[in-house]
Protein backbone atom coordinates (compact mmCIF):
# COMPACT_ATOMS: atom_id res chain seq x y z
CA UNK A 1 0.00 0.00 0.00
CA UNK A 2 1.17 3.59 -0.44
CA UNK A 3 2.18 5.20 2.23
CA UNK A 4 0.08 7.72 3.73
CA UNK A 5 1.38 11.19 4.53
CA UNK A 6 2.22 12.31 8.30
CA UNK A 7 -0.45 12.80 10.83
CA UNK A 8 -0.38 16.67 11.32
CA UNK A 9 0.71 16.51 14.57
CA UNK A 10 3.52 14.90 13.72
CA UNK A 11 4.45 17.31 10.50
CA UNK A 12 4.83 20.34 13.29
CA UNK A 13 7.16 18.28 15.63
CA UNK A 14 9.51 17.44 12.85
CA UNK A 15 9.26 21.58 11.37
CA UNK A 16 9.69 22.20 14.96
CA UNK A 17 13.01 20.27 15.74
CA UNK A 18 14.02 21.23 11.87
CA UNK A 19 13.69 24.76 13.20
CA UNK A 20 15.57 24.61 16.47
CA UNK A 21 18.75 22.69 14.40
CA UNK A 22 18.39 25.61 11.95
CA UNK A 23 18.53 28.62 14.88
CA UNK A 24 21.30 26.47 16.76
CA UNK A 25 23.76 25.85 13.54
CA UNK A 26 22.75 29.89 12.60
CA UNK A 27 23.27 31.32 15.88
CA UNK A 28 20.05 33.03 15.49
CA UNK A 29 19.01 35.47 17.98
CA UNK A 30 15.68 35.34 20.10
CA UNK A 31 13.85 37.70 17.67
CA UNK A 32 15.23 36.02 14.49
CA UNK A 33 14.45 32.91 15.95
CA UNK A 34 10.53 34.38 16.65
CA UNK A 35 10.70 35.65 13.05
CA UNK A 36 11.72 32.17 11.71
CA UNK A 37 9.22 30.38 13.73
CA UNK A 38 6.04 32.84 13.07
CA UNK A 39 6.74 32.62 9.18
CA UNK A 40 6.76 28.75 9.09
CA UNK A 41 3.77 28.53 11.37
CA UNK A 42 2.50 31.16 8.79
CA UNK A 43 3.03 28.98 6.22
CA UNK A 44 1.29 25.56 7.70
CA UNK A 45 -1.83 27.15 8.72
CA UNK A 46 -2.13 27.11 4.64
CA UNK A 47 -2.14 23.62 4.95
CA UNK A 48 -4.94 20.76 4.24
CA UNK A 49 -3.70 17.85 5.65
CA UNK A 50 -6.12 14.67 4.97
CA UNK A 51 -6.13 10.46 6.20
CA UNK A 52 -8.40 8.30 5.29
CA UNK A 53 -9.56 4.64 6.58
CA UNK A 54 -10.97 1.82 4.48
CA UNK A 55 -14.17 0.42 5.11
CA UNK A 56 -17.03 -1.51 3.18
CA UNK A 57 -21.05 -1.13 3.35
CA UNK A 58 -23.39 -3.63 2.44
CA UNK A 59 -26.00 -2.82 -0.05
CA UNK A 60 -28.68 -5.38 0.26
CA UNK A 61 -28.06 -8.88 0.17
CA UNK A 62 -25.32 -9.43 -2.22
CA UNK A 63 -23.63 -6.08 -3.21
CA UNK A 64 -21.27 -4.18 -1.83
CA UNK A 65 -19.32 -1.12 -1.45
CA UNK A 66 -15.61 -0.61 -0.64
CA UNK A 67 -15.02 3.58 0.16
CA UNK A 68 -12.38 5.72 1.78
CA UNK A 69 -13.33 7.85 4.71
CA UNK A 70 -11.57 11.17 4.06
CA UNK A 71 -10.65 12.73 6.72
CA UNK A 72 -9.19 16.49 7.20
CA UNK A 73 -6.64 17.01 10.05
CA UNK A 74 -5.43 20.35 8.82
CA UNK A 75 -6.76 23.68 10.08
CA UNK A 76 -8.48 24.92 6.80
CA UNK A 77 -11.35 23.29 4.88
CA UNK A 78 -10.33 21.12 1.97
CA UNK A 79 -12.35 22.45 -1.14
CA UNK A 80 -12.34 21.09 -3.89
CA UNK A 81 -11.67 17.49 -2.91
CA UNK A 82 -11.54 15.15 -5.55
CA UNK A 83 -10.73 11.79 -6.57
CA UNK A 84 -8.74 9.65 -9.27
CA UNK A 85 -8.42 5.96 -9.42
CA UNK A 86 -5.75 4.08 -11.82
CA UNK A 87 -6.55 0.24 -12.19
CA UNK A 88 -3.12 -1.80 -13.07
CA UNK A 89 -3.50 -5.86 -14.04
CA UNK A 90 -0.87 -7.18 -12.37
CA UNK A 91 1.03 -10.64 -12.17
CA UNK A 92 -0.52 -11.42 -15.57
CA UNK A 93 0.44 -10.87 -19.26
CA UNK A 94 -1.67 -9.72 -22.43
CA UNK A 95 -3.70 -7.37 -20.45
CA UNK A 96 -3.79 -3.80 -21.19
CA UNK A 97 -3.54 -1.28 -18.13
CA UNK A 98 -6.84 0.44 -18.04
CA UNK A 99 -7.32 4.22 -16.47
CA UNK A 100 -10.87 5.38 -14.83
CA UNK A 101 -11.44 8.38 -13.33
CA UNK A 102 -14.02 8.87 -9.95
CA UNK A 103 -15.48 11.17 -7.63
CA UNK A 104 -17.66 11.72 -4.29
CA UNK A 105 -20.79 11.95 -6.81
CA UNK A 106 -20.84 12.55 -10.25
CA UNK A 107 -20.11 16.05 -11.92
CA UNK A 108 -19.30 17.53 -8.42
CA UNK A 109 -16.12 17.69 -6.47
CA UNK A 110 -16.65 18.38 -1.75
CA UNK A 111 -15.32 20.43 0.80
CA UNK A 112 -14.40 18.85 4.16
CA UNK A 113 -13.67 21.18 6.90
CA UNK A 114 -11.65 20.77 9.38
CA UNK A 115 -12.14 18.13 11.87
CA UNK A 116 -14.84 16.26 9.43
CA UNK A 117 -14.76 13.54 7.09
CA UNK A 118 -16.59 12.73 3.95
CA UNK A 119 -17.11 9.23 1.92
CA UNK A 120 -15.37 8.70 -1.43
CA UNK A 121 -16.44 5.25 -2.87
CA UNK A 122 -13.70 3.09 -4.43
CA UNK A 123 -15.74 0.48 -5.92
CA UNK A 124 -19.23 -1.28 -5.65
CA UNK A 125 -19.61 -5.50 -6.58
CA UNK A 126 -23.11 -6.38 -6.99
CA UNK A 127 -23.38 -10.57 -7.28
CA UNK A 128 -25.79 -11.75 -9.71
CA UNK A 129 -28.70 -14.10 -9.24
CA UNK A 130 -26.24 -17.19 -8.52
CA UNK A 131 -23.87 -14.93 -5.87
CA UNK A 132 -20.83 -14.97 -8.97
CA UNK A 133 -18.90 -11.85 -8.88
CA UNK A 134 -18.02 -10.60 -12.51
CA UNK A 135 -17.51 -6.99 -12.35
CA UNK A 136 -16.78 -4.36 -9.86
CA UNK A 137 -18.10 -0.83 -10.54
CA UNK A 138 -16.47 2.81 -10.60
CA UNK A 139 -17.70 5.89 -10.69
CA UNK A 140 -16.74 7.98 -13.03
CA UNK A 141 -17.90 11.27 -14.33
CA UNK A 142 -20.66 11.01 -15.25
CA UNK A 143 -21.83 7.59 -14.80
CA UNK A 144 -20.11 4.34 -13.78
CA UNK A 145 -17.35 2.20 -15.27
CA UNK A 146 -17.28 -1.67 -14.96
CA UNK A 147 -14.47 -3.58 -14.92
CA UNK A 148 -14.47 -7.34 -15.42
CA UNK A 149 -12.59 -9.38 -13.21
CA UNK A 150 -11.17 -12.55 -14.01
CA UNK A 151 -10.63 -14.39 -11.07
CA UNK A 152 -7.20 -15.61 -11.87
CA UNK A 153 -5.80 -11.82 -12.04
CA UNK A 154 -4.86 -9.45 -9.09
CA UNK A 155 -5.72 -5.65 -9.99
CA UNK A 156 -3.82 -3.04 -8.20
CA UNK A 157 -5.84 0.49 -7.70
CA UNK A 158 -3.82 3.55 -7.35
CA UNK A 159 -6.00 6.00 -5.73
CA UNK A 160 -5.15 9.75 -5.23
CA UNK A 161 -6.79 12.59 -3.88
CA UNK A 162 -6.29 15.99 -4.10
CA UNK A 163 -7.57 19.27 -3.82
CA UNK A 164 -7.46 23.21 -4.99
CA UNK A 165 -6.46 25.40 -2.11
CA UNK A 166 -3.56 25.20 -0.04
CA UNK A 167 -0.29 23.58 -0.82
CA UNK A 168 -1.19 20.74 -2.81
CA UNK A 169 -0.22 17.50 -0.87
CA UNK A 170 -2.18 14.88 -2.74
CA UNK A 171 -3.57 11.79 -0.76
CA UNK A 172 -2.20 8.61 -2.04
CA UNK A 173 -2.30 5.10 -1.67
CA UNK A 174 -3.28 1.23 -2.99
CA UNK A 175 -5.70 -1.59 -2.95
CA UNK A 176 -4.70 -5.05 -4.14
CA UNK A 177 -8.00 -6.39 -5.64
CA UNK A 178 -7.83 -10.38 -6.69
CA UNK A 179 -11.59 -11.80 -7.01
CA UNK A 180 -10.73 -13.96 -3.40
CA UNK A 181 -10.40 -10.74 -1.58
CA UNK A 182 -13.62 -9.44 -2.92
CA UNK A 183 -15.31 -13.26 -2.00
CA UNK A 184 -13.77 -13.03 1.14
CA UNK A 185 -15.37 -9.39 2.24
CA UNK A 186 -18.84 -10.72 0.67
CA UNK A 187 -18.31 -14.21 3.02
CA UNK A 188 -17.32 -11.78 6.36
CA UNK A 189 -20.66 -10.62 6.23
CA UNK A 190 -22.16 -13.69 6.06
CA UNK A 191 -20.30 -15.05 8.56
CA UNK A 192 -21.40 -12.75 10.77
CA UNK A 193 -24.76 -13.31 10.04
CA UNK A 194 -24.76 -16.80 11.23
CA UNK A 195 -22.20 -16.92 13.83
CA UNK A 196 -21.90 -12.92 15.29
CA UNK A 197 -18.03 -13.03 14.70
CA UNK A 198 -16.95 -9.89 13.12
CA UNK A 199 -14.47 -10.45 11.19
CA UNK A 200 -15.20 -7.63 8.43
CA UNK A 201 -12.19 -5.47 9.55
CA UNK A 202 -9.47 -8.52 9.04
CA UNK A 203 -10.30 -9.46 5.87
CA UNK A 204 -10.49 -5.65 4.57
CA UNK A 205 -6.84 -5.27 6.02
CA UNK A 206 -5.91 -7.68 3.62
CA UNK A 207 -7.12 -4.88 0.45
CA UNK A 208 -4.18 -2.84 1.58
CA UNK A 209 -1.39 -5.92 1.70
CA UNK A 210 0.18 -7.37 -1.61
CA UNK A 211 2.31 -10.69 -2.03
CA UNK A 212 3.57 -12.71 1.16
CA UNK A 213 2.13 -9.87 3.59
CA UNK A 214 -1.53 -11.23 2.54
CA UNK A 215 -2.80 -14.22 3.51
CA UNK A 216 -5.34 -14.17 0.74
CA UNK A 217 -2.97 -13.55 -2.00
CA UNK A 218 -0.72 -16.25 -0.33
CA UNK A 219 -3.34 -18.67 -0.70
CA UNK A 220 -4.36 -17.16 -4.30
CA UNK A 221 -0.57 -18.09 -5.61
CA UNK A 222 -0.42 -21.33 -4.64
CA UNK A 223 -3.54 -22.52 -6.47
CA UNK A 224 -2.62 -21.10 -9.06
CA UNK A 225 0.67 -22.73 -9.34
CA UNK A 226 -1.33 -26.01 -8.15
CA UNK A 227 -3.40 -25.61 -11.62
CA UNK A 228 -0.20 -25.88 -13.51
CA UNK A 229 1.24 -29.29 -12.39
CA UNK A 230 1.98 -32.02 -14.34
CA UNK A 231 2.33 -34.87 -12.07
CA UNK A 232 1.79 -35.55 -8.20
CA UNK A 233 4.92 -35.25 -7.41
CA UNK A 234 4.78 -31.50 -8.84
CA UNK A 235 1.61 -31.54 -6.71
CA UNK A 236 3.35 -32.45 -3.38
CA UNK A 237 6.03 -29.54 -4.14
CA UNK A 238 3.47 -26.83 -4.83
CA UNK A 239 0.57 -27.87 -2.31
CA UNK A 240 3.36 -28.13 0.63
CA UNK A 241 3.26 -24.32 0.91
CA UNK A 242 -0.28 -24.55 2.39
CA UNK A 243 1.44 -25.84 5.77
CA UNK A 244 2.74 -22.66 6.53
CA UNK A 245 0.15 -20.61 5.56
CA UNK A 246 -2.16 -22.74 7.87
CA UNK A 247 0.82 -22.39 10.72
CA UNK A 248 0.41 -18.35 10.25
CA UNK A 249 -3.44 -18.36 9.93
CA UNK A 250 -3.36 -20.30 13.23
CA UNK A 251 -0.79 -18.00 15.33
CA UNK A 252 -2.33 -15.13 13.57
CA UNK A 253 -6.21 -15.05 14.48
CA UNK A 254 -6.47 -17.94 16.93
CA UNK A 255 -9.60 -19.22 17.99
CA UNK A 256 -11.27 -16.85 14.78
CA UNK A 257 -9.93 -18.80 12.61
CA UNK A 258 -12.85 -21.07 12.38
CA UNK A 259 -15.12 -17.65 11.36
CA UNK A 260 -12.52 -16.07 9.05
CA UNK A 261 -13.67 -17.35 5.17
CA UNK A 262 -10.10 -17.39 4.08
CA UNK A 263 -8.97 -19.34 7.41
CA UNK A 264 -11.96 -21.97 6.67
CA UNK A 265 -10.86 -22.68 2.83
CA UNK A 266 -7.08 -22.81 3.62
CA UNK A 267 -8.11 -25.77 6.24
CA UNK A 268 -9.59 -27.36 3.82
CA UNK A 269 -6.95 -27.19 1.26
CA UNK A 270 -4.08 -28.62 4.18
CA UNK A 271 -6.54 -31.26 5.24
CA UNK A 272 -6.99 -32.44 1.41
CA UNK A 273 -3.07 -31.86 1.20
CA UNK A 274 -2.43 -33.59 4.07
CA UNK A 275 -4.42 -36.85 2.52
CA UNK A 276 -3.30 -36.83 -0.75
CA UNK A 277 0.53 -37.35 0.00
CA UNK A 278 -0.21 -40.41 2.82
CA UNK A 279 -0.21 -38.66 6.01
CA UNK A 280 -3.89 -39.37 6.77
CA UNK A 281 -3.11 -39.72 10.91
CA UNK A 282 -2.46 -36.24 10.73
CA UNK A 283 -5.43 -35.56 8.15
CA UNK A 284 -7.83 -37.25 10.44
CA UNK A 285 -6.58 -35.46 14.01
CA UNK A 286 -6.16 -32.14 12.57
CA UNK A 287 -9.90 -32.61 11.29
CA UNK A 288 -11.16 -33.71 15.05
CA UNK A 289 -9.36 -30.44 16.18
CA UNK A 290 -10.95 -28.05 14.01
CA UNK A 291 -14.56 -30.25 13.64
CA UNK A 292 -16.51 -26.94 14.84
CA UNK A 293 -15.26 -25.26 11.80
CA UNK A 294 -15.67 -28.37 9.64
CA UNK A 295 -19.60 -28.57 10.70
CA UNK A 296 -20.48 -24.97 9.33
CA UNK A 297 -22.74 -25.91 6.53
CA UNK A 298 -20.88 -24.45 3.40
CA UNK A 299 -20.00 -26.12 0.45
CA UNK A 300 -16.20 -26.39 0.81
CA UNK A 301 -16.46 -27.99 3.80
CA UNK A 302 -18.57 -30.81 1.77
CA UNK A 303 -16.70 -31.32 -1.12
CA UNK A 304 -13.21 -31.23 1.64
CA UNK A 305 -15.05 -34.45 3.50
CA UNK A 306 -16.09 -36.72 0.18
CA UNK A 307 -12.47 -35.83 -0.88
CA UNK A 308 -10.71 -37.19 2.75
CA UNK A 309 -13.68 -40.18 3.05
CA UNK A 310 -11.98 -40.91 -0.86
CA UNK A 311 -9.00 -40.89 0.32
CA UNK A 312 -9.93 -43.30 3.31
CA UNK A 313 -8.98 -40.81 6.41
CA UNK A 314 -10.57 -42.50 9.33
CA UNK A 315 -13.25 -41.09 11.29
CA UNK A 316 -15.07 -38.74 7.89
CA UNK A 317 -18.24 -40.01 6.78
CA UNK A 318 -20.57 -37.69 4.63
CA UNK A 319 -23.95 -38.60 4.84
CA UNK A 320 -26.31 -38.71 2.00
CA UNK A 321 -28.70 -36.83 3.56
CA UNK A 322 -25.87 -34.02 3.80
CA UNK A 323 -25.35 -34.79 -0.10
CA UNK A 324 -29.29 -33.95 -0.64
CA UNK A 325 -29.09 -31.08 1.92
CA UNK A 326 -26.21 -29.77 0.16
CA UNK A 327 -28.23 -29.81 -3.36
CA UNK A 328 -31.13 -28.86 -1.84
CA UNK A 329 -29.27 -25.78 -0.64
CA UNK A 330 -30.30 -22.34 -2.13
CA UNK A 331 -27.45 -20.27 -3.71
CA UNK A 332 -27.41 -17.26 -0.76
CA UNK A 333 -30.75 -15.24 -0.53
CA UNK A 334 -31.67 -15.93 -4.62
CA UNK A 335 -33.88 -18.29 -6.35
CA UNK A 336 -30.85 -20.08 -8.07
CA UNK A 337 -30.02 -23.88 -6.45
CA UNK A 338 -27.33 -26.21 -6.65
CA UNK A 339 -29.49 -28.60 -9.16
CA UNK A 340 -32.51 -28.01 -11.28
CA UNK A 341 -34.75 -28.10 -8.43
CA UNK A 342 -37.77 -30.43 -10.16
CA UNK A 343 -34.88 -33.03 -10.26
CA UNK A 344 -34.75 -33.88 -6.93
CA UNK A 345 -37.19 -36.29 -6.14
CA UNK A 346 -35.61 -38.24 -8.83
CA UNK A 347 -32.19 -37.74 -7.51
CA UNK A 348 -33.88 -38.52 -3.72
CA UNK A 349 -35.34 -41.80 -5.68
CA UNK A 350 -32.07 -42.78 -6.43
CA UNK A 351 -30.26 -41.96 -3.65
CA UNK A 352 -32.98 -43.78 -1.23
CA UNK A 353 -34.15 -40.93 -0.05
CA UNK A 354 -37.44 -41.80 -1.76
CA UNK A 355 -38.23 -45.32 -0.73
CA UNK A 356 -40.04 -45.66 -4.20
CA UNK A 357 -41.78 -44.14 -6.98
CA UNK A 358 -45.12 -43.05 -5.54
CA UNK A 359 -43.60 -41.14 -2.95
CA UNK A 360 -41.07 -39.06 -5.19
CA UNK A 361 -44.50 -38.55 -7.61
CA UNK A 362 -46.35 -37.10 -4.62
CA UNK A 363 -43.22 -34.62 -4.44
CA UNK A 364 -43.41 -33.58 -7.75
CA UNK A 365 -47.14 -33.03 -7.59
CA UNK A 366 -47.13 -31.41 -4.29
CA UNK A 367 -44.15 -29.29 -4.74
CA UNK A 368 -43.16 -28.54 -8.23
CA UNK A 369 -47.17 -28.69 -9.64
CA UNK A 370 -47.05 -31.98 -11.48
CA UNK A 371 -44.26 -30.21 -13.88
CA UNK A 372 -43.42 -33.04 -16.51
CA UNK A 373 -39.58 -33.28 -16.41
CA UNK A 374 -39.87 -33.71 -12.72
CA UNK A 375 -42.56 -36.46 -13.22
CA UNK A 376 -40.77 -37.94 -16.51
CA UNK A 377 -37.86 -38.11 -14.29
CA UNK A 378 -38.89 -40.54 -11.66
CA UNK A 379 -41.03 -42.66 -14.23
CA UNK A 380 -37.97 -42.74 -16.40
CA UNK A 381 -36.10 -44.23 -13.42
CA UNK A 382 -38.81 -46.90 -13.27
CA UNK A 383 -38.06 -47.96 -16.79
CA UNK A 384 -40.33 -45.85 -18.13
CA UNK A 385 -39.29 -45.76 -21.88
CA UNK A 386 -41.60 -43.06 -23.36
CA UNK A 387 -40.93 -40.83 -20.24
CA UNK A 388 -36.94 -41.22 -20.94
CA UNK A 389 -37.66 -40.35 -24.08
CA UNK A 390 -39.51 -37.10 -23.47
CA UNK A 391 -37.10 -36.44 -20.39
CA UNK A 392 -34.22 -36.60 -23.13
CA UNK A 393 -35.87 -34.47 -25.62
CA UNK A 394 -36.75 -31.58 -23.10
CA UNK A 395 -33.03 -31.40 -21.24
CA UNK A 396 -31.56 -31.49 -25.52
CA UNK A 397 -34.01 -28.51 -26.24
CA UNK A 398 -33.29 -26.81 -23.02
CA UNK A 399 -29.78 -26.82 -23.30
CA UNK A 400 -29.78 -25.81 -26.78
CA UNK A 401 -31.50 -22.75 -25.29
CA UNK A 402 -29.12 -22.05 -22.48
CA UNK A 403 -25.82 -23.42 -23.61
CA UNK A 404 -25.66 -23.96 -27.09
CA UNK A 405 -25.47 -27.46 -26.96
CA UNK A 406 -23.20 -28.56 -29.85
CA UNK A 407 -23.89 -31.73 -31.19
CA UNK A 408 -21.65 -34.26 -29.74
CA UNK A 409 -23.07 -33.25 -26.69
CA UNK A 410 -26.74 -33.85 -27.74
CA UNK A 411 -25.69 -37.39 -29.24
CA UNK A 412 -23.74 -38.16 -25.66
CA UNK A 413 -27.30 -37.89 -23.95
CA UNK A 414 -28.83 -39.39 -26.36
CA UNK A 415 -27.02 -42.66 -24.89
CA UNK A 416 -27.23 -41.96 -21.30
CA UNK A 417 -29.40 -44.47 -19.42
CA UNK A 418 -32.05 -42.64 -16.77
CA UNK A 419 -30.01 -42.71 -14.12
CA UNK A 420 -26.67 -41.09 -15.69
CA UNK A 421 -29.05 -38.79 -17.84
CA UNK A 422 -30.53 -37.38 -14.44
CA UNK A 423 -27.40 -37.12 -12.80
CA UNK A 424 -25.14 -35.67 -15.48
CA UNK A 425 -27.73 -32.94 -16.53
CA UNK A 426 -29.13 -31.83 -13.00
CA UNK A 427 -25.99 -29.83 -11.71
CA UNK A 428 -26.44 -26.19 -11.80
CA UNK A 429 -23.48 -25.35 -10.19
CA UNK A 430 -19.71 -26.95 -10.66
CA UNK A 431 -19.76 -27.35 -6.62
CA UNK A 432 -22.53 -30.25 -6.72
CA UNK A 433 -21.07 -31.52 -9.98
CA UNK A 434 -18.03 -32.34 -8.22
CA UNK A 435 -19.76 -33.20 -4.94
CA UNK A 436 -22.09 -36.09 -7.05
CA UNK A 437 -18.45 -37.24 -8.84
CA UNK A 438 -17.06 -37.24 -5.91
CA UNK A 439 -19.80 -39.65 -4.27
CA UNK A 440 -20.23 -41.66 -6.81
CA UNK A 441 -16.58 -42.54 -7.19
CA UNK A 442 -16.93 -43.45 -3.66
CA UNK A 443 -19.76 -45.75 -4.81
CA UNK A 444 -17.59 -47.53 -7.63
CA UNK A 445 -20.41 -46.32 -10.02
CA UNK A 446 -17.73 -45.35 -13.58
CA UNK A 447 -20.43 -44.86 -15.69
CA UNK A 448 -22.15 -42.03 -13.61
CA UNK A 449 -18.43 -40.44 -12.92
CA UNK A 450 -17.73 -40.24 -17.08
CA UNK A 451 -21.22 -38.82 -17.71
CA UNK A 452 -20.92 -36.04 -15.16
CA UNK A 453 -17.40 -35.10 -15.58
CA UNK A 454 -18.30 -35.54 -19.43
CA UNK A 455 -21.46 -32.98 -19.48
CA UNK A 456 -19.19 -30.45 -17.33
CA UNK A 457 -16.56 -30.20 -19.89
CA UNK A 458 -19.19 -29.73 -22.68
CA UNK A 459 -21.59 -27.67 -21.46
CA UNK A 460 -21.03 -23.66 -20.42
CA UNK A 461 -19.94 -22.76 -16.90
CA UNK A 462 -19.78 -20.15 -14.77
CA UNK A 463 -16.00 -20.11 -13.70
CA UNK A 464 -13.51 -19.86 -16.71
CA UNK A 465 -10.93 -22.63 -16.50
CA UNK A 466 -13.63 -25.52 -15.25
CA UNK A 467 -14.28 -26.77 -18.75
CA UNK A 468 -10.30 -28.35 -18.90
CA UNK A 469 -10.68 -29.21 -15.31
CA UNK A 470 -13.44 -31.43 -15.89
CA UNK A 471 -12.46 -33.02 -19.32
CA UNK A 472 -9.33 -34.23 -17.41
CA UNK A 473 -11.61 -36.01 -14.97
CA UNK A 474 -13.21 -37.14 -17.78
CA UNK A 475 -10.07 -38.77 -19.94
CA UNK A 476 -8.23 -40.34 -16.84
CA UNK A 477 -11.72 -41.97 -16.41
CA UNK A 478 -11.57 -43.70 -19.56
CA UNK A 479 -8.58 -45.55 -18.61
CA UNK A 480 -9.19 -46.50 -14.60
CA UNK A 481 -11.94 -45.08 -13.08
CA UNK A 482 -10.70 -45.42 -9.89
CA UNK A 483 -8.97 -42.90 -7.24
CA UNK A 484 -6.40 -45.63 -7.25
CA UNK A 485 -5.92 -44.05 -10.62
CA UNK A 486 -3.05 -41.49 -10.14
CA UNK A 487 -3.98 -39.68 -13.20
CA UNK A 488 -7.64 -39.46 -12.00
CA UNK A 489 -6.97 -38.24 -8.47
CA UNK A 490 -4.52 -35.22 -10.04
CA UNK A 491 -7.31 -34.39 -12.03
CA UNK A 492 -9.88 -34.53 -9.31
CA UNK A 493 -7.04 -32.67 -6.79
CA UNK A 494 -6.57 -29.92 -9.40
CA UNK A 495 -10.26 -29.62 -9.72
CA UNK A 496 -11.07 -29.72 -5.87
CA UNK A 497 -8.60 -26.72 -4.80
CA UNK A 498 -9.53 -24.54 -8.17
CA UNK A 499 -13.54 -24.62 -6.64
CA UNK A 500 -13.03 -25.24 -2.63
CA UNK A 501 -12.12 -21.26 -2.36
CA UNK A 502 -15.12 -20.11 -4.82
CA UNK A 503 -17.75 -21.65 -2.98
CA UNK A 504 -20.91 -20.35 -3.07
CA UNK A 505 -21.34 -17.59 -0.32
CA UNK A 506 -22.43 -19.05 3.14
Amino acid sequence: MGRAPLPMGSFIMIISLIVIIIAIFFKLSPYNYILLISGIFGILKSITWLQHDIYVEREGLNSYRVLALIRNDGIIAAKSVEGKVSVYPIEVSKIENKSLQWDSSPGTQIEIKPGHSEKLQILRYPYDRSCTLSSIEIPTRPSSTYLLIHDLVKYRLNITVSWSNGIIIPLRFSLFIIKDKLDALAKSFKIKDISNVDVVMDVLKEFEKDGDKSLIDRYWRIRNRILEVKSLDEYKSVAKELESLWKSVENKLGSRASYFGIATSILNSYLVYLAAIGKRDEAKKLFEENEEALRLEIEGNILTKLVLKLLEVKGVEVEVNELIDLLEKRRGESTTMHVEDYFMPALKLIFGIHSDEKVALDECNSKYGGIMDCVDAVKALSGDVNALGSLRNSIIKNSIIRYLTDEELKQFLAGLDAKNLILAYSPETPYARLALILHMLGQGDAGSVKALAYVGWRRHTQLPGLENLFREVYDACGSNCSIDNERLRLALLKLYHRLVWAMELV
